[in-house]
């Protein structure tokens, strides 16, 4: 499968292994028929995916033997349990059951031992062959020495009375077997000594116990133990566990995943040292993001051990490690400082140990200062960060500045004022609250897009500012509170319209060439199962209760289906990772975000905000010390309920939000819902919370709901004070609830009817209306300064878009112009005694999009028939690269596809247009329509085509007065330009790629994994390309010019002599994802000066995207590629319609397409992607030099070849 396609259309999942672990116990079930193995740590070396295997037990059915595989066995399936694992299938006619279940003891310190229990049973005699192993990768699927084959067995066998003893060459522990039928030793070679133990089970069934441990008389111990009454321990242990853990919702896989979340970190705990990551493949740990899980679990315990354990092993004294089994230490990525001081916070906070907190606040001030010392060196107040800033497998690098770890660190400072204020240190306490004010304060200053209404993502040393940010800068600043709640309106907009699926599922970034949305890709464009609480608590936060859930249930539906209890390391992975950071990142989500349980214990407070969808008529939540009933119950059980909402107010009346005239207006605090659900609001009855919390805090009910214009609320029947805060799109109602354990809290309420009717998508300088009813329009905010004029009335918006408004984003080409198009503004809407603020949003559009088919003056259109009809054609748009093209004598039919976005309203009339290209002036009518391509044409003859240079050519028409300019691909059959020849002693051969362009951004992994001789196959095949139609290029085997921020960072080419009106540089960008929406490179053209005034220079910034592409093809790492082949680009996007709310296809995981990146010419040779670049003169002129800089202080190029016109 081509490297492109890796991500792009779904894998099986893989059969491999069910697992199930215990502290030092892993037991594995193969998916592939039932062959069972005990694995457990390597305690001599770390390990990142390697275990130990103890014991490998393969099972034979019948009187003699035959040992079950993958081909023998019928209608097989291995499944988790809780706390074990079970299988059944068929031999033949044979059915045969097998369940197995690691031990739950072994978890004190300083001691090695585990072992598990193996129940069988079959309709025949059963058979088992029992050896040890050695180390084993994880890496394959299955792991390698989990094959049926006993040849590999290193150990050696030995019977014991009536156990099998076992041990191995690799490892120093003894391993024990008993069952209810003796093993007698075997060996695999004749002569040799025994390897392996051999049983005959002939009444069918299996009680065996395996047991392991340092000491010998511990495994002997553990062998010996009744089977059955172990099992039923382990049941026990776990029916316990669950029975205080579960939801009930209308969302039977949320309720599901949620137990299978509480499994899987169970699991993977392992004390006292952390939480390993994934049981399936990554046996070690990294960040430790399950502590707030676990608390809620009631582990705090656990928390405070990793957090000890961490304290012990700091690194240099002041930088957190991740350790492993049996307590190694090291440091990755961008560390995990930043992830200790958010876990101490919430440990702090649900327990409020001061003990603790005097212990680590020593630490915890070096470990700050360590921080912002290695990510904030020139002391700015804004810090930058290594990989995996928000979560594990984040990965993308902040290498300067930036908004998302800028935040980050605000927060640091503001937890270590948190700290001081716990322990007493008033003072200190206070200090550092301002340092975390001014912080944050910093990153508003440096990174807030007052137009967009967000923040951008960084600035590297040099300044360069990259515009487009993953989620980190979307979600910290509303999760840590650091923005307005505007603000917060207008960045959720994007986080919902840009960086989420169809699904609700949220993805890290759009700054690579795609997402990988079935494949294992970690590179920091996934969607991951970790950080979809990132998205649910945000939305949770704004009251958007129907997004809250979404991508929640996303991964739940992922846990419930393709994996079947396991969590996910990304959306549809195809192997079952067991990953716990998505696990406990989901249980906090379900937790914090849908039930909206906080506790602070500090601050003597606990928070209870709800967040369900509407449609919702029952939630249940029960966790350690808390047990929360919701139910809607009708109006004739509610009391009080005749004053509220009598008279007018009826059922059908309720309309709040936009309803059905836009979706998006609705979307902050009332969702997806139509007019029809709208309709049917919440007050045809109340809401009652039964809630029971086993704590002595003082409890608040915050309820985020739609704008409503009556509330009541009854605690235990008795009326209580409901305060109202308006908040932007939502209102929050809070309600005391004192200090009572137990109670129970109906809520109603009337929602306020109200409805907007407004376009969604506008072309700047048009005409904006906005009409309002059942509310009053009383003011206007608009930060994002999108209008030039508004004005308003009670119930009207009248405004004139801005006519700039995309034009800092033109350079970026069509991924700028709708990666940006969404602004914000704010209606201060009145109703009743309320007054609040209501976003609006809107996707600004050009006000026309003029796009030329290539020309290709040879060649015969595809659609000859259509265009000898007319110019009024329907519009059409997408995969059309052959419309238009005409080849009857030298000259050609020019194929314009033309779209009206200036009004909704306009009438469709025949208009003239008028082409100038070059000198030429060209006149054609035709009748454009609102909102639709449609195609117009026009001949050129042959004394026009030979003024036309290869490429791009720059073009317009005039309409209604106005210059609209576009480029015109030109596709000449002829070879036009000429090469010219390149400095040979400035050249460097193609390795020295690595050099400069290997790790062009610190973090980025492009290149990781990319041979060092990727570039070579251009210059041992090729001596001249000629991709370019018209432009040969010329390669010269010496190697390319470079310019690095490295080693050059300014290259000057000499052409003294040169006639030219076009230069075409060939050239290949060593760059990454961490330089998308940047301008890293920057080429001026110098003409000889024919008496001038000043000297005439050509100038031109590059832009990724707009006119560079990523330099590497996706050989080694899949879904970095901005360029493929196999997908053209001379097409247009597809565009909105009059009823659009937005662009079409604008959303992940398809978003952003590949066509979105480059509008300039790119092709591939080998496993090298060239970009070219066009510096048009005005007339033909004598040269003086190219001069190439590199703006950028991670970035690099090489320099192919050169040729002109």
């Amino acid at each position: 499968m081509p490297s492109f396609e890796l991500g792009l259309e779904p894998l099986d999942p893989v059969k491999d292994t069910r697992i199930c672990v215990y502290q030092h116990t892993h037991a594995h079930l193969s998916e592939l028929f039932p062959k069972i193995c005990m694995l457990t740590y390597d305690f001599e070396e770390y390990r990142y995916s390697e275990l130990l295997l103890l014991l490998k037990t393969v099972i034979g059915l019948g009187d003699s033997p035959v040992w079950l595989n993958e081909e023998n066995m019928r209608s097989y399936k291995s499944e988790n349990i809780p706390g074990g694992l079970s299988a059944e299938g068929n031999f033949e006619d044979i059915p045969i059951f097998a369940e197995v279940y690691p031990m739950i003891d072994g978890r004190e310190k300083d001691r090695r031992r585990g072992g598990m229990f193996v129940h069988i049973k079959a309709g025949a005699p059963v058979w088992l062959k029992c050896c040890t192993g050695g180390l084993v990768s994880l890496m394959g699927y299955p792991p390698e020495g989990e094959e049926q084959s006993l040849n590999m067995s290193p150990g050696r066998a030995r019977a014991q009375g009536e156990y099998l003893h076992i041990t191995g060459r690799e490892h120093p522990l003894h391993i024990y077997i008993k069952a209810n039928a003796p093993f007698k030793p075997k060996q695999t070679l004749d002569g040799a000594p025994a390897n392996y133990g051999l049983a005959c089970f002939s009444a069918g069934e299996v009680w065996l116990a395996a047991g392991f441990s340092e000491k010998e008389e511990e495994a002997l111990a553990i062998a010996g133990a009744d089977v059955l009454s172990e099992i039923e321990k382990v049941r026990a242990h776990y029916k316990n566990m669950l029975d205080n853990w579960y939801i009930h919702t209308p969302e039977a896989h949320l309720d599901e995943a949620f137990m299978h979340a509480r499994l899987n970190v169970e699991y993977a705990w392992f004390r006292p040292f952390g939480w390993v990551e994934a049981l399936h493949h990554w046996i070690s740990m990294w960040h430790m993001e399950q502590t707030a899980a676990e608390e809620w679990a009631g582990n705090a315990e656990r928390s405070r051990e990793i957090f000890i354990s961490q304290l012990e092993r700091l690194i240099d004294g002041e930088r957190v490690p991740e350790l492993s089994a049996p307590g190694f230490t090291r440091r990755e990525w961008g560390g995990d400082n930043t992830y200790f001081f958010r876990g101490v916070e919430h440990y702090l906070k649900m327990t409020g140990d001061v003990q603790f907190a005097r212990l680590a606040e020593p630490a915890m001030r070096k470990i700050l200062a360590q921080t912002f010392r290695e990510y904030d060196p020139l002391k700015t107040g804004v810090m930058g960060f290594g990989t995996q800033l928000g979560n594990q497998e984040d990965f993308l690098a902040t290498p300067g500045p930036g908004s998302g770890s800028g935040c980050e660190g605000a927060h640091m400072l503001r937890i270590m004022a948190m700290l001081q204020s716990l322990l007493g240190n008033d003072k200190e306490a206070e200090k550092y609250e301002t340092y975390a004010r001014a912080a944050a304060q910093k990153v508003h200053e440096a990174f807030w897009m007052e137009d967009l209404g967000r923040y951008s993502w960084y600035k590297d040393v040099l300044g360069q500012l990259r515009l487009e940010a993953p989620y980190h800068s979307i979600c910290a600043p509303i999760l840590y509170d650091m923005i307005e709640d505007s603000q917060k309106a207008s960045s959720i907009d994007h986080l919902l319209h840009r960086l989420s699926g169809p699904s609700g599922e949220m993805y890290i970034s759009n700054l690579f060439g795609g997402h990988c949305y079935y494949a294992v890709s970690t590179w920091g464009m996934q969607c991951g199962g970790n950080m979809q609480y990132f998205a649910a608590a945000s939305y949770a936060r704004l009251g958007m209760n129907e997004q809250a859930v979404r991508p929640l249930k996303f991964i739940a539906d992922i846990v419930c289906t393709r994996h079947r209890g396991a969590f996910p390391e990304t959306a549809n992975d195809a192997h079952k990772a067991y990953f716990s950071p998505a696990a406990c990142m989901y249980s906090q989500g379900i937790i914090e975000g849908i039930f909206g349980l906080e506790r602070d214990v500090i601050s003597n407070r606990t928070n209870i905000s709800p967040c369900f969808p509407e449609q919702w008529e029952h939630a249940e939540i029960k966790i350690p010390g808390v047990h929360i009933k919701y139910r809607r119950i009708t109006s004739e059980h509610i009391a009080g309920d005749s004053e509220l909402g009598a008279g007018e107010h009826n059922r059908a009346d309720l309309e709040c939000g936009a309803g059905e005239h836009n979706l998006a207006d609705s979307e902050l605090g009332s969702g997806e819902h139509n007019r029809e659900s709208s309709e049917l609001g919440l007050i045809n009855g109340a809401h009652c919370f039964e809630c029971r919390l086993e704590d002595d805090t003082q409890k608040y009910f915050l309820w985020r709901l739609k704008p409503y214009s009556e509330i009541k609320a009854f605690i235990n029947g008795r009326s209580v004070n409901v305060e109202t805060t308006p908040r932007c799109g939502w209102f929050e109602a809070e309600i005391a609830l004192g200090t009572e354990r137990e109670f129970t809290l109906e809520i109603q309420y009337v929602p306020i009817s109200f409805r907007l009717e407004k376009p969604g998508c506008v072309s700047e300088g048009s005409e904006y209306v906005m009409r309002l009813e059942g509310a009053e329009l009383t003011g206007l905010s608009d930060p994002a300064g999108i209008f030039q004029r508004a004005s308003y009335k009670k119930h009207a918006l009248r405004a004139r878009i801005g006519e700039r408004l995309l034009e800092a984003y033109q350079p970026y080409g069509w991924f700028g112009m709708i990666n940006f198009a969404r602004r914000t503004f704010f209606a201060i809407l009145k109703a009743g005694e309320f007054e609040f603020e209501y976003p609006v949003h809107i996707t600004v559009l050009p006000q026309y999009i003029i796009h030329a088919l290539p020309l290709c003056p040879q060649e015969t259109g595809a659609r000859a028939a259509a265009e000898e009809a007319g110019a009024g054609g329907d519009g059409l748009t997408g995969g059309k690269e052959e419309a238009g093209r005409r080849g009857n004598g030298p000259g050609a039919r020019l194929c314009l596809e033309v779209a009206d976005y200036t009004s909704l309203s306009r009438e469709e009339q025949e208009r003239e247009l008028i082409l100038l290209l070059g000198e030429s002036v060209l006149k054609t009518r035709a009748r454009l329509k609102n909102y639709q391509p449609v195609q117009i044409f026009f001949e050129l003859g042959p004394e026009l085509l030979e003024k036309l240079t290869p490429g791009r050519n720059k073009g317009a028409l005039l309409l209604e007065g106005r210059r609209r300019e576009f480029f015109l691909e030109y596709r000449p059959c002829r070879k036009i330009a000429r090469p010219l020849m390149l400095p040979e002693d400035k050249l460097k051969p193609p390795l020295y790629w690595n050099e400069i362009g290997k790790c062009t951004a610190p973090g980025s992994t492009i290149y990781c994994v990319t041979p060092e001789n990727i570039l070579q196959d251009v210059f041992d095949n090729y001596s001249v390309l000629e991709n370019m139609p018209g432009v040969p290029f010329e390669i010269n085997k010496k190697g390319f010019l470079p310019v690095s921020s490295k080693n050059e960072r300014y290259a000057q080419i000499g052409l003294e002599g040169v006639k030219a009106k076009t230069l075409y540089i060939l050239l290949s960008a060593f760059i990454t994802n961490q330089h998308a929406f940047s301008q890293p490179f920057y080429m001026e053209l110098e003409a000889r000066n024919e008496g001038e005034y000043f000297p005439p220079i050509y100038a031109a910034h590059l832009s990724f995207p707009g006119n560079l592409d990523i330099g590497l093809s996706g050989r080694g790492n899949y879904g970095f590629p901005t360029y493929i082949e196999e997908q053209p680009r001379d097409a247009l996007p597809a565009l909105p319609g009059a009823e659009d709310e937005d662009y079409p296809q604008a959303q992940p995981p398809g978003y952003p397409q590949h066509l979105l990146w480059n509008q300039f010419k790119a092709f591939q040779v080998g496993e090298t992607v060239f970009s070219v670049i066009q510096l048009e003169l005005d007339r033909e002129r004598p040269l003086r030099e190219l001069r190439v800089w590199v703006q950028d202080s991670n970035a690099a190029m090489g320099i192919y070849a050169i040729s002109a016109v």
